[in-house]
């Protein structure tokens, strides 16, 4: 099967679909789309990323951060830099190699 002969059948659905409805394919889309959440801060100036990222955060998150900026105080050099540049070398190769696949 073609380019042409794809795109023609595809096309031909669509409309066909359409008919059947009797609804246009963008009240269609438009109907699909989720509504946006509601803004739980309207009159702060903080970006949205931000104001999702306060009420995402758990207690969790803050020990987790807590750890990995503590850990090389606590951890001997040994582990500092051997184990975590070992763990980087092979993350770099690992997301390569997906990259690549």
């Amino acid at each position: 099967m073609s380019a042409s002969q794809w795109r023609r059948a595809m096309n031909s659905a669509a409309a066909a679909a359409q008919s059947r409805t009797g609804t246009p394919r963008a009240a269609l889309a438009a109907a699909a789309q989720p509504a946006a959440p509601e803004d739980p801060y309207p009159h702060s100036d903080a970006p949205r990323w931000l104001k999702v990222l306060w009420q995402t955060l758990a207690p969790r998150h803050v020990f987790v951060l807590l750890g990995v900026l503590l850990y090389p105080l606590v951890a001997t050099p040994f582990f500092t830099f051997q184990v975590g540049a070992q763990a980087l070398v092979l993350g770099l190769i690992a997301l390569s190699l997906t990259f690549l696949g």
